[in-house]
């Protein structure tokens, strides 16, 4: 039986690549690799070293620590959610976050 691991979007994101260098994707696989493509922050190496960080966390397990670093949110300077768009709930709240 094979080893059953949760990967991170970066880390799928390496193995898709390393497919396509292979062989020809699937249309599914495709799409699967310009999702990761889009949506991954971190490269696989940091992105990994994220989740064990994360796994300290008595409340967080390996799923859990996967998915936090799927979806970390990037800081903004620009747009309607940035310190700078002028809505005051996120002036109040950026400076707590960028501190």
């Amino acid at each position: 039986m094979e080893d059953k691991k949760i990967a991170t979007l970066a880390e799928v994101k390496d193995i898709f690549l390393k497919r396509q260098s292979e062989q020809e994707l699937t249309g599914e696989q495709k799409l699967a690799l310009e999702h990761c493509q889009k949506f991954s922050r971190l490269d696989a190496k940091k992105s990994r070293k994220l989740a064990k960080e994360l796994l300290v966390l008595d409340f967080v397990n390996d799923s859990t620590a996967v998915k936090l670093v799927d979806i970390m949110p990037t800081l903004t300077t620009s747009g309607p959610c940035s310190p700078k768009s002028g809505l005051p709930w996120r002036r109040r709240t950026s400076k707590r976050y960028l501190a």
